[in-house]
């Protein structure tokens, strides 16, 4: 009896309810890394969306009356709202690809909290994606050996990916597994077909149909993940069922777990108690994080530049935090870092506001151990500030 032949139909059904898995590596494109792009250019790019979402809160708090009861002024609202967060969205993808240029290695691998990793990650989707519920599982219960900017991008790329494609929710678990800790990322949506999945190492590559063609993007998110995994030596796998959703994971060593600090003061607000110096050239965006700070009940000094007077304050720990610009960090480094760190402790917290071109933070920050320093990147949400600066002043008044 002659074997019954396939139809159309039965191999598009087979196609349809078939799932995929395979590890995915990043593919080379030189082409797309050849030229040098302009140190200034993403800053300038990013420094006008940067001001305008630290503004915006306060404004649309301001107006929220007139908002509940227009539902036209409303409307353009959302839709001004949502134009920038896609083009911050955007010159994000940008940043992360053009600096792969210049990042080629990670740094020392060390203890990494994921579950402070998750609560980053939790802002970051608060801001980006609150259309779609995020599930985070496990994260809390895990250090990891990893180099925590890292694997934050990585995963924050995975996240963000996940998000596009999702109907209604985005799930991350990290789960023990015999070589560490397994983190997986994983969708709701279509899944994804066989030729996408084949492409996905490549730089540029955006799904032409389904649910995820409907949203803006530039196609890198994946392409930065797997660098950012090759980099760590981390495996990036990817299996997908079409109608059934994607998962990405990947596999992290254990490290030895380190004692959670005792937050007996965890219910009061930092911020409210704190005195903070802002050093930024730009007056716009010095202004609006000074606006910003008022808004949270806490003192602020701004300067232009770093000076005599500021410096002597700061040795005398008159500041909780500073806050600078990366070019004034990478031009008066030196200077900087003698007055902060020349005085008794506990040292102010310093928060780096960086824009696309990194190298000069990420070769200065190379050389320094047991500094409180954390690099906050562009564009930069007032959500996402307040919850590096509440978790970096909780830590600094516990150790105090």
């Amino acid at each position: 009896m002659a074997p019954s032949r396939r139809t159309q139909a039965d191999l598009d059904w087979m196609l349809m309810t078939s799932a995929i898995s395979r590890p995915l590596l990043p593919q080379r494109n030189p082409d797309c890394l050849e030229q040098p792009l302009p140190p200034w250019l993403l800053h300038d790019l990013m420094q006008p969306l940067n001001a305008y979402g630290l503004a915006s809160e306060q404004v649309r708090d301001a107006i929220q009356p007139a908002l509940a009861n227009d539902a036209a002024l409303n409307l353009n609202w959302e839709v001004m709202d949502k134009a920038i967060h896609t083009q911050e969205r955007l010159l994000r993808s940008l940043r992360r690809f053009w600096n792969l240029r210049t990042d080629q290695a990670a740094s020392e691998l060390r203890p990494t909290d994921l579950g402070r990793i998750g609560k980053q990650l939790r802002s970051q989707h608060d801001d980006n994606s609150p259309q779609v519920f995020l599930q985070l599982h496990g994260f809390d219960d895990f250090y990891v050996n990893s180099q925590p900017d890292r694997l934050l991008e990585l995963l924050s790329c995975l996240a963000e990916n996940a998000a596009v494609h999702a109907r209604s929710t985005v799930t991350l678990i990290a789960s023990a597994c015999p070589e560490g800790v397994r983190i997986e990322v994983i969708d709701d949506g279509d899944g994804l077909p066989p030729d996408i999945i084949d492409l996905l190492g490549m730089p540029f590559v955006r799904q032409a149909s389904g649910h995820a063609a409907k949203r803006k993007g530039l196609g890198l998110g994946i392409y930065i993940a797997a660098r950012n995994a090759e980099v760590l030596g981390l495996a990036l796998d990817v299996s997908s069922t079409r109608g059934a959703g994607c998962c990405f994971s990947v596999t992290l060593p254990l490290a030895i777990t380190t004692p959670r600090l005792a937050t007996s003061i965890s219910e009061v607000d930092p911020i409210a108690a704190s005195h903070i110096l802002i050093v930024d050239a730009d007056d716009q965006h010095g202004r609006a994080l000074q606006q910003l700070f008022a808004s949270w009940d806490c003192r602020s000094d701004r300067s232009p530049d770093w000076n005599a007077s500021f410096a002597q304050r700061v040795r005398h720990g008159t500041y909780d935090a500073l806050v600078i610009s990366q070019d004034i960090w990478s031009q008066q480094f030196t200077e900087i870092d003698r007055a902060t760190y020349s005085g008794p402790p506990p040292f102010p917290e310093i928060f780096i506001i960086a824009d696309g071109h990194e190298a000069p933070v990420t070769d200065l920050l190379s050389n320094i151990t047991n500094r409180p320093l954390h690099v906050l990147r562009r564009p930069l949400t007032p959500s996402r500030l307040r919850s590096a600066m509440t978790d970096a002043l909780r830590r600094r008044a516990i150790v105090a």
